[in-house]
């Protein structure tokens, strides 16, 4: 008995091991893939700002927002 409650259990921690890294990988993908978009095309910043420069000025001008 114990070997199918640890394989039940092992096949829960699996399960929840995904659904949370899967998400957590395309959002780096996703990251990625708009940082070399903005990079690779020059877009300027005042239309597709790049992730960074967003989290930089969020940190620069909270007091303001």
């Amino acid at each position: 008995m114990t070997k199918i409650g640890s394989a039940t259990e092992t096949a829960k921690t699996a399960a929840t091991f995904w659904r949370i890294a899967i998400p957590l990988m395309m959002l780096v993908l996703l990251t990625g893939v708009w940082v070399f978009y903005v990079w690779a095309f020059d877009v300027p910043h005042y239309i597709l700002p790049s992730p960074m420069r967003m989290a930089e000025t969020l940190y620069t001008d909270w007091p303001i927002l």
